[in-house]
């Protein structure tokens, strides 16, 4: 599942400066932009990302001689490596451009002032919810000049993708799917939104248990659970267009595996259409009433039947070990880390919303990228050993890896913050498989780590709760 640290970093500098916007306007302070002036700025504003973006692209397509020599020409990093590192540079930048967008342009005053715009009573409300403060429209109205960035940026990155696979992917299907792919954080947050707004329109002496100092925090555990647990596998299965997987030799020899391991599974299903060019496979849901097996169309096509049986049991592996509870456990732990974080900063930090939110948006991407990164490294190389287990030998995976590596540019040495590269995982799983004591040690270190990391999360989960009791 892809992570887009962009619009978390979006979100999260909106966030802070609509909370600074609103005191201003309270106390009368507040200088608008001219809508036009405003509109215009955000036009700019999409055209310097997708500016960005063409330019990475270029010097990528330039890197590789336009698909010519996927792992570059001459000497120098991997093209794919240097465009990584700009890309990130550009969504970087995109950012802080949005953010200074939404300051200098007073960007949610104007949204605030939707109902106006439709003809309606600015102080209108439905039930106790003012419909200038209702999250379900001011939000996709605030993200809206970040999203349309988002895709200018993805317009170029299509072109060098297809380079990438030899093969054209229509335009519309890429973003399409990208969006899909990309923007399921969002859609979890419309669905915060609605039932935010339908409490705030209910009677009082309904919600106000809401209240309670310690309702915010089993909130957040319970919404959580929910979503990981039943919410995200369904919301899934329909944003990414999966359908259950059509009988035949394929099917059943999945469905054997399947039952080799032990692990259950609602259904298996194909992942997405075969215009996206996706090359991925995943299982998702942590109960088995509510998991499903996801492969894309594409990867079935590349790979043999008993290389694609090793990459289902690959994901196998992440729910027989409990990967899937863990990144469920590493999610809790996050969310009980910031309130701490954010009380230990000064004063004139948190009433500044880009001090706010340049600490947030450090302490999120730091715990992501060192932390869990670190793990879910850990993780891949334990689910690498579960297939060679399970398929009772390495090569099959080996020879899926080594596939993919070339299809996708020849990026065998390319280092992923959260899978490592893969020559080092196959050199990791033959070594394991070769010594059956150093496959039982590795098992049992990470079964110790995944209980200890457990219970240091409830201890501050309990710790933080005990604070708000008292």
């Amino acid at each position: 599942m892809r992570i887009p640290f962009d619009l978390i970093a979006a979100v999260l500098c909106l966030g802070g400066i609509t909370k600074c916007l609103s005191q201003e306007a309270k106390a009368g302070v507040v200088i608008m932009m001219p809508l036009g002036s405003t509109l215009a700025a955000c036009g700019g504003l999409v055209l310097l990302a997708w500016l960005m973006h063409e330019l990475a692209t270029r010097d990528a397509e330039w890197r590789t001689r336009f698909g010519t020599f996927p792992s570059g020409f001459g000497r120098g990093p991997h093209p794919l490596i240097v465009h990584t590192w700009t890309v990130r540079v550009a969504q970087g930048l995109s950012v802080l451009f949005y953010a200074g967008w939404l300051w200098a342009c007073q960007w949610p005053v104007w949204v605030s002032q939707w109902p106006a715009a439709l003809g309606l009573d600015p102080e209108g409300q439905i039930g106790g919810l003012h419909l200038a403060n209702s999250s379900v429209v001011t939000m996709p109205l605030d993200l809206l000049p970040f999203l349309l960035c988002m895709v200018a940026a993805w317009i170029p990155r299509r072109r060098l993708a297809s380079r990438m696979r030899g093969r054209a992917i229509p335009l519309l299907s890429y973003l399409s799917y990208e969006a899909r792919l990309t923007w399921l954080p969002l859609v979890i947050g419309l669905l915060l939104s609605v039932v935010s707004d339908t409490a705030e329109m209910l009677p009082p002496q309904y919600t106000e248990w809401l209240k309670r100092p310690w309702m915010d925090l089993l909130t957040v555990i319970v919404f959580i659970a929910f979503t990981s647990l039943i919410l995200l596998p369904k919301l899934i299965i329909w944003l990414w267009k999966c359908k259950p997987m059509p009988e035949g030799e394929l099917k059943e020899r999945l469905a054997a595996l399947m039952r080799r391991s032990g692990v259950k599974a609602r259904e298996i299903m194909v992942w997405g259409p075969r215009s996206t060019g996706l090359l991925n496979a995943c299982v998702l849901g942590g109960w088995a009433r509510f998991r499903y097996v996801l492969i894309s169309p594409a990867l079935a096509d590349e790979l043999g039947s008993e290389e694609t049986e090793a990459v289902l049991a690959h994901e196998l592996g992440h729910a027989r070990h409990g990967h899937l509870a863990f990144l469920f456990m590493m999610i809790l732990c996050l969310a009980a880390l910031l309130d701490p974080v954010m009380a230990w900063l000064p004063e004139s930090w948190r009433n500044s919303p880009f001090a706010e939110a340049g600490v947030l948006i450090s302490l999120v991407g730091a715990y992501m990228y060192f932390f869990y990164g670190t793990v879910m490294r850990q993780c891949e190389r334990e689910a690498d050993l579960a297939s060679a287990e399970l398929m009772g030998t390495p090569a099959p995976l080996i020879a899926a890896l080594e596939k993919l590596a070339l299809l996708t540019g020849n990026v065998r040495h390319i280092w992923c913050w959260h899978h490592g590269s893969i020559a080092e995982r196959v050199a990791a799983v033959q070594q394991l498989s070769r010594d059956p004591e150093a496959s039982l040690r590795f098992h049992a270190r990470q079964r110790r780590t995944r209980i200890l990391f457990a219970i240091l999360t409830v201890a501050a989960l309990g710790a933080e709760l005990w604070a708000k009791l008292v």
